[in-house]
């Protein structure tokens, strides 16, 4: 069964959000990597974050992600559907970053 997890996208960083703007990529299917916020980790997801921004954005995939998940999710909520592999991902999230999930829902006021 699919692990959901939903996260809060207001608390991520002005900063990083204007990166991710300012890089002028074509949206793409909402295919995002996987930003652990589980048991309230935010300073775990923001490091996650600033690390996947500081990538060479001409050949990194991951950023053109990132910037689609930003715009889907911007002061709302967002399901998303990591296949199951939740823990794995929440344990390894920095080694694990390839693996992608999918937008599955979008709301103002969150849930699973």
């Amino acid at each position: 069964m699919p692990a959901f997890h939903t996260i809060l996208l207001k608390k991520i960083e002005p900063k990083i959000s204007k990166i991710i703007n300012n890089l002028n990529l074509a949206p793409k299917e909402p295919q995002i990597p996987f930003i652990s916020d589980l048991d309230n980790r935010w300073n775990s997801s923001k490091n996650w974050l600033n690390k996947l921004v500081k990538q060479d954005t001409s050949t990194s995939n991951l950023d053109k992600n990132l910037q689609t998940f930003l715009k889907l999710g911007v002061n709302g909520f967002v399901t998303v559907d990591c296949g199951g592999r939740l823990s794995e991902l929440v344990n390894n999230s920095v080694k694990n970053r390839h693996v992608k999930c999918k937008v599955t829902n979008i709301s103002k006021t969150g849930g699973a």
